[in-house]
């Protein structure tokens, strides 16, 4: 008997070698998938109540409490998993305007931590 004639039996039903080998590769799919998922539902944008300040404004910048109007003005907003000015804190730059483009970070403190050391490294 050669490889691809055997076949399995289980109950009612049976299936060939590659029929078991695409079951496989159809379950490990779905359970990336799943695993997945979590991860990418995590990641929507910045939300009312994060802190944020425009680092394009330097001398005025300062950690201000986002509010859903701030969310609504912002053009556009990108993750940003790497971290900004050195630290490994994620943030999410959002641009307002040509001249204005806010970091938005989880918190006050990580909020602050980058503010402190961005206006350390400044002229």
């Amino acid at each position: 008997m050669r490889a691809r004639d055997v076949r399995f039996r289980g109950g009612a039903e049976s299936f060939g070698v590659a029929s078991l080998g695409a079951a496989i590769l159809a379950m490990a799919m779905v359970d990336t998938a799943v695993m997945a998922a979590p991860c990418l539902s995590r990641v929507k944008g910045p939300t009312a109540g994060s802190y944020g300040f425009d680092w394009l404004q330097p001398s005025s910048a300062a950690c201000t409490r986002l509010q859903p109007d701030d969310i609504r003005q912002f053009r556009t907003c990108t993750h940003q998993t790497n971290g900004t000015f050195g630290l490994k804190d994620p943030a999410f730059p959002c641009r307002r305007s040509e001249h204005s483009e806010v970091l938005i970070y989880v918190d006050k403190a990580t909020c602050e931590r980058n503010l402190e050391v961005m206006q350390s490294n400044g002229p």
